[in-house]
């Protein structure tokens, strides 16, 4: 059975945070594009949700890198 336990330096970790944070706001057309597309009323209110998706995420991203932080000052 392998080792479940592994070590990562801190630096690695956040950096793969934010290349997948990056990664997901640079689809999240995918998620809400389809019938609204075509409505052009629509358009205002699918940027909106857009955004929101993209802060959602970024905020996601800067909470995991700051309670990695504080979790590594706690360890010394």
């Amino acid at each position: 059975m392998a080792n479940e336990y592994k070590s990562f330096y801190l630096k690695d970790i956040q950096d793969i945070i934010n290349k997948a944070m990056l990664s997901i706001m640079m689809q999240p057309q995918k998620l809400f594009l389809g019938d609204q597309a075509q409505k052009v009323e629509s358009l205002a209110h699918l940027n909106d949700r857009i955004a929101q998706f993209n802060d959602g995420v970024r905020s996601l991203a800067v909470y995991l890198n700051v309670v990695l932080e504080k979790d590594g000052e706690t360890d010394g």
